[in-house]
């Protein structure tokens, strides 16, 4: 379960807008929009895309101030902050109630220590990277600062990490890092509402990955220091829940789908906030077939053509993939029928891709034109069925 929020800017469109309710300021005071957190659930083994969890839109009054008050003054079911914790309770109760094991994978704004005792329980744990350099307690008991007890413990494993640049911050390289990890207890905040509804103290563990040696000029060294409730057993362990928490790009994805580059949700030409935000909830359906076509791009997605494609569509596209398909091997559908790599195939082609394997695989923005393309092309079909 992929946990993140993003906001949605209407600055631009002000004028167009005649009913406001659902609209608020956003991170940028003067600026009018919305903001989504969204849980984005995908399956661990596979990384299958299952689709969307619980959905929390919300805003900010218009005249929204920066203001401070003391953490134990309010619970945090009246705090934004419970973004990180009610949504995934909802997602892990009521749409996922059926799972055998949820694991909730947050940014570092949930390095809050209500989320880290009231979310996990017997079928449901989190994954969260540290924001705070907490005080905690070690495995003899002594009072320790996170950060630099880590960085005196004992290497657990070396490991070369591929960073594929497309951040503007990194460069693309591979890195050396060390992994550590230690079973800490971190103490309940002193100043946190009504202290009885917490446990005096909770047990988590911490797994660091950190690059050793000098990155390139100007960047920073890589580093994560992840907080986790599952159990760390080993090696392996750690670097799996590493690999989950490197997973969140995934939902970084899917939020840049629904902006400028994919559904253009703020280019919106409606005319009242509610419907703007009902019209992000129809998008973000869409997209989840974007990604699990771009996630099957290689063949080796778990999902099935009719998983999600109906049978009409299905001869649809059994007949736009002998019209693309060429006359070399190379340029053939690689995939067979049932799986859905042979539909993502036919989109890729129809969104621009080339065909071939030497080319730069097709991203997610040429998924989304090639899906506009083979509806726009479905519905001739179904017209020209009926003549």
């Amino acid at each position: 379960m992929l946990c993140d929020s993003t906001e949605y800017n209407l600055q631009n469109h002000l004028g167009r807008i005649n009913d406001f309710e659902g609209l608020g300021s956003t991170s940028q005071n003067y600026i009018v929009g919305f903001f989504s957190h969204n849980q984005l659930v995908i399956g661990r083994e596979e990384s299958q895309i299952l689709g969307w969890g619980k959905v929390h839109l919300f805003n900010r009054s218009m005249d929204n101030k920066a203001f401070k008050r003391p953490n134990s003054s309010v619970p945090i079911s009246e705090k934004e902050s419970n973004k990180w914790l009610e949504p995934s309770i909802e997602t892990r109760d009521e749409v996922l109630a059926q799972a055998d094991h949820c694991l909730f994978v947050k940014d570092r704004e949930a390095d809050i220590f209500e989320v880290k005792s009231l979310l996990p329980n017997e079928r449901s744990d989190y994954l969260i990277r540290a924001k705070h350099d907490r005080v905690v307690f070690s495995d003899k008991n002594e009072k320790v600062k996170l950060k630099s007890d880590l960085k005196v413990r004992k290497i657990r494993k070396k490991v070369a990490v591929q960073i594929n640049g497309e951040s503007k911050k990194r460069s693309k390289r591979i890195a050396q890092c060390a992994i550590r990890y230690e079973t800490y207890t971190i103490p309940r905040p002193l100043k946190i509402y009504d202290k009885t509804n917490y446990p005096e103290t909770i047990k988590a563990t911490a797994i660091c990955i950190n690059e050793i040696g000098d990155p390139p000029i100007g960047e920073e060294p890589l580093e994560w220091i992840l907080w986790t409730s599952e159990q760390v057993k080993n090696n392996e362990d750690a670097l799996e829940l590493i690999d989950c928490y490197a997973k969140r790009w995934v939902i970084e994805e899917a939020h840049r789908l629904l902006k400028t580059k994919g559904f253009d949700i703020e280019s919106s030409e409606l005319e009242s906030g509610r419907s703007i935000r009902k019209l992000l909830i129809l998008g973000m359906e869409a997209s989840i077939k974007v990604m699990q076509l771009k996630a099957a791009r290689e063949g080796q997605s778990g999902h099935k053509t009719i998983e999600i494609f109906k049978d009409e569509e299905i001869k649809f596209l059994d007949l736009l993939n002998q019209k693309l398909q060429g006359k070399t091997e190379k340029l053939k559908n690689p995939h067979s029928k049932e799986k859905l790599g042979w539909a993502s195939w036919i989109i890729a082609r129809l969104g621009g891709w080339k065909g071939y394997q030497a080319q730069r695989p097709p991203g997610t923005i040429m998924f989304k034109r090639g899906l506009d393309k083979f509806y726009d092309q479905y519905e001739g079909y179904l017209i020209a069925k009926q003549i």
